[in-house]
Parts: C-alpha cells; sequence; structure tokens
C-alpha cells in the first residue's frame, strides 16, 4: 500500500495565518477566558489537550467505520458531518498544544522545525524546513543545555513562562 497525495485543498492561504498569529491570539484569549489561568499546570494543560486529542480520535473512529462499510453507529452523526467535526477537533488540538507549550515555555515552531529536521537527516530524507524568523532574525531552538536556576523548572529545566509562571 502506498502513500498517497492528501486530495483536500484549504480554502485559505496557508501562508496568510502564522504560528506567531496563532499563538498571540490563543494566549490573549486563554488570559481573558480563564481568569484563573495562572492557576492551571502542565498537567491541566496536558489534561486538557488529551481529552481533545480523544475527541478527535473519537472522530477518526466514526469516519473510519464508513470507510470500512460498516454504517455509522447508532449514535452516531450523519456521515457528512464528520469532516467538519474533524476540522473542528483538530484545530482544538492544535490551541491546546500551543498553550501547553505556553506554559512550560517551548517555542513551539522552532521545536517543530527542529525534530522534523532531525527525523528527515535521521532517515536521509531531503526535505527540511526553515528555522523560524523574528523581525529576519532567525529564532533559537528552545530546547538546549540548561543549568538549575530560579527561573527554570527545577524537574524538566524548561523556563517559567507561560500562563502559571511556571
Amino acid at each position: 500500500m502506498g502513500v498517497t497525495e492528501p486530495t483536500w485543498t484549504p480554502v485559505h492561504n496557508p501562508a496568510a495565518l502564522t504560528f506567531e498569529e496563532v499563538h498571540a491570539a490563543n494566549t490573549a484569549r486563554c488570559v481573558r477566558w480563564h481568569e484563573d489561568s495562572q492557576a492551571w499546570t502542565g498537567a491541566d494543560w496536558a489534561t486538557a489537550l488529551g481529552g481533545e486529542c480523544g475527541e478527535a480520535l473519537n472522530v477518526v473512529k466514526k469516519i473510519r467505520r464508513l470507510e470500512c462499510g460498516l454504517g455509522p453507529g447508532p449514535n452516531d452523526p450523519p456521515p457528512g458531518a464528520l469532516g467538519e467535526m474533524l476540522i473542528e477537533e483538530l484545530a482544538d488540538v492544535y490551541l491546546y498544544l500551543d498553550l501547553l507549550a505556553w506554559h512550560y515555555g517551548v517555542d513551539l515552531p522552532s521545536a517543530i522545525v527542529a525534530k522534523f529536521n532531525r527525523v528527515s537527516a535521521r532517515q536521509g530524507f531531503p526535505e527540511r524546513l526553515e528555522m523560524p524568523r523574528l523581525n529576519g532574525v532567525v529564532t533559537p531552538h528552545p530546547l538546549v543545555p540548561w543549568e538549575e536556576t530560579p527561573d527554570r523548572c527545577r524537574v524538566c529545566g524548561l523556563p517559567h513562562e507561560g500562563p502559571s509562571g511556571g
């Protein structure tokens, strides 16, 4: 079974929206929406992310039933609604992932680029991503060797940033 190219074409130009724009709006809304966001721990944000992943997987399970010719389950939404439901759940997953990264001070775009490029290099693939640029300057990789200091978590070594300050 070979890999097929995706057939879905996004409605909007994907280059029109950046990680930075999503992050800025997402974190601003988070502070406004979750007045207690400083009380949320990394485990709280991870649990919220896990919940959204579970919801996305549940939709995929329903889609797979249809792909296998089993028909919808007794409480499943109409087959035509599943695609929109998946889009909604995947967006939720990304938004909570962004907030979890923010909580731990992880520069998610840089981490994604670094991880993607490491796997491509390890597997001998030519595809590489460019490091994100902020005002024309390449941002550093966020996960560098660390020393235990008051501004870094003693458990994971990441900077104390994000909604809870660590």
